[in-house]
């Protein structure tokens, strides 16, 4: 493995750290007209992996929190960023979309290949509580940019990790990836120093360490296990004693970084480089690839309303999907694989199967014949049976199932709403705005998004391509 190779590819060249510049200072220059008109604001801050210089090459977000004073109350904060989210746009030429997370924020889309994040926030500094979720942001920008200064070579570390996260769809706090954010990354090379380190440390994680930062880690870290209970991944932040970074990294996704972490470390020096970056177009090998699995795909779309839209709906999706999963291995339909997209007016749930249909009957085994009164207790049980008969001196029977079609039965779930749902996606079960659809029925965003999970799930099949 070249390891200069990689840190050139996931490092961004002058031309780009030119075109960023040009763009910051856009944004800049718009922000500082808007900003003077709203009294309550007393600043922005870029914050995110521009500001702090560990952004990896083609990343084109932007974050810029609007630093209220604690005068404005949450439903000013959340009007007037709103209201300059708008204004900025307008002044960029680009699109405003609101995004509903803690409090509602701006996402501007801008001509170019950026987009931006406007996030209102409370001031607060390290002694103080944070009144909204984001407040903490402009801190955890000042503590990376320290640690950098003191040694510029982790910045190139961060990159690397970033992108290892990346290439397996580790990368990201949102409620749909649930993986590692920025900043976390960032800790986690602060702390270790490097890659490697990092990478190690987590191969043999124990499932019970703490990573803190300052004097008397020992002291801090005894203290945080009492109030951090059994969480198996607890990275405490430096500019909050009481947060764990990682806490919205899911168990699946934490279970996964270990997973590639032994991976990586156990590879060939020459494959080494595919931990990183994916190397076949999945998109246009997705139905060969489905098509090797052998199995059965089911597509569910669920129109969304515009109401149910303006809440974090996205966890809601998720609770949806494993309660339907769940339900269908409890009558064994075995559900290899689950999956869901939500774009625009509409979600997108997927189950992989071996079948989507089960024999009429299963056979119940019962005890052994001369076990005469259990096997009257068996016969009881089973009196509806369609048919008795013996096998190995024990006493059988075929039993009809209650459900062998599982597009049936997720139909019927859905209509008496047995599986969690909250009430906008009732509404869109009562309205009849859901149905299966097929392969070639998905939109090209939402099959892109399928690929990235199939290459996540079945590494076996391209990993390591011939």
């Amino acid at each position: 493995m070249n390891i200069k190779k990689i840190v050139e590819k996931v490092s961004p060249n002058t031309q780009e750290k030119k075109q960023v510049k040009e763009v910051k200072l856009k944004i800049e220059r718009a922000l500082c007209k808007i900003v003077k008109k709203y009294t309550l604001i007393d600043r922005y801050v870029f914050a995110g992996s521009f500001a702090k210089n560990t952004w990896i090459a083609g990343h084109n977000e932007f974050d810029v929190f609007l630093v209220f004073s604690k005068k404005a109350n949450i439903i000013q904060l959340e009007k007037q960023g709103l209201d300059c989210g708008k204004k900025l746009a307008v002044a960029l030429k680009g699109k405003q979309h609101l995004v509903y997370a803690s409090h509602p924020y701006s996402l501007i889309t801008l001509p170019n290949r950026f987009s931006l994040d406007l996030v209102p926030c409370y001031a607060v500094n390290n002694s103080e509580k944070i009144i909204s979720a984001v407040d903490r942001s402009p801190l955890h920008v000042d503590f990376v940019k320290k640690a950098i200064h003191k040694n510029p070579q982790i910045v190139v570390e961060i990159r690397l990790l970033k992108q290892f996260l990346k290439r397996f769809d580790l990368y990201g706090a949102d409620d749909v990836v649930q993986g590692f954010s920025g900043y976390l990354a960032e800790l986690l090379i602060i702390y270790y120093k490097t890659f490697e380190k990092t990478i190690k440390n987590f191969a043999k994680w124990r499932g019970k360490e703490h990573i803190c930062f300052g004097s008397n880690k020992q002291k801090k870290q005894i203290a945080q296990k009492k109030y951090f209970g059994s969480a198996p991944f607890v990275v405490i932040d430096p500019t909050d004693e009481n947060r764990n970074v990682a806490a919205n990294v899911s168990k699946e996704v934490f279970d996964k970084f270990v997973l590639y972490s032994n991976l990586y470390l156990t590879a060939p020096k020459n494959q080494k480089e595919a931990y990183f970056f994916k190397k076949i177009p999945y998109l246009k090998n997705l139905k060969t690839i489905i098509k090797q699995r052998k199995t059965s795909w089911v597509f569910l779309k669920i129109d969304l309303s515009k109401e149910s839209l303006q809440i974090n709906i996205v966890p809601k999706i998720r609770r949806l999907l494993k309660g339907i999963e769940r339900t269908l291995n409890s009558f064994e339909f075995t559900c290899l694989n689950s999956w869901f997209f939500v774009e625009k007016k509409q979600a997108v749930l997927a189950f992989e199967f071996p079948s989507t249909t089960l024999s009429f009957f299963e056979r119940k085994i019962g005890p052994q014949l001369y076990n005469h009164q259990h096997l009257l207790v068996f016969l009881n049980q089973h009196k509806d049976a369609m048919r008795f008969y013996t096998q190995d001196s024990r006493i059988c029977a075929d039993v009809a199932r209650s459900h062998s079609d599982a597009l049936l039965l997720i139909t019927l779930l859905l209509q008496q709403k047995k599986v969690g749902m909250n009430a906008s996606l009732a509404e869109a079960i009562n309205t009849r705005r859901f149905g299966f659809v097929k392969f070639s029925q998905l939109t090209k965003h939402c099959r892109e998004s399928l690929a990235d999970v199939l290459s996540d799930k079945f590494e076996d099949l391209y990993l390591f391509p011939d």
